[in-house]
């Protein structure tokens, strides 16, 4: 996963259920986050903020399986999680950038 202002660049766009480990890359050239939600949503379609520019993380069709705060530009963390099967979206939620293109959606297959 690659992170850059602004797009996720993912190398597959279905993976088994199980533990998977999301290995994010920051190639700036700002701070980003990364966030793991499982939603019915489309990426481009996740609820907004009232200010438009940030999704609302406390929406109810929204259930965040693991994230990422402050993944400074240059350097790379590891995400380990458990994921059951259905629909995920990962984005960053930073004022602007998931509106700018910063999300992605995979499927989680049983």
């Amino acid at each position: 996963m690659v992170e850059h202002d602004f797009r996720l660049v993912a190398s597959r766009t279905a993976l088994p259920a199980g533990v998977v480990t999301f290995h994010v890359e920051n190639h700036g050239p700002s701070t980003h986050e990364f966030i793991v939600d499982e939603t019915f949503y489309r990426a481009d379609a996740l609820p907004l903020q009232k200010n438009g520019l940030q999704v609302n993380e406390q929406s109810a069709r929204l259930h965040t399986a693991d994230s990422l705060s402050a993944i400074r530009v240059g350097t790379t963390r590891d995400l380990t999680m458990t994921l059951t099967p259905g629909h995920y979206v990962m984005f960053c939620n930073l004022e602007g950038h998931y509106q700018g293109g910063m999300r992605f959606a995979f499927d989680v297959t049983s």
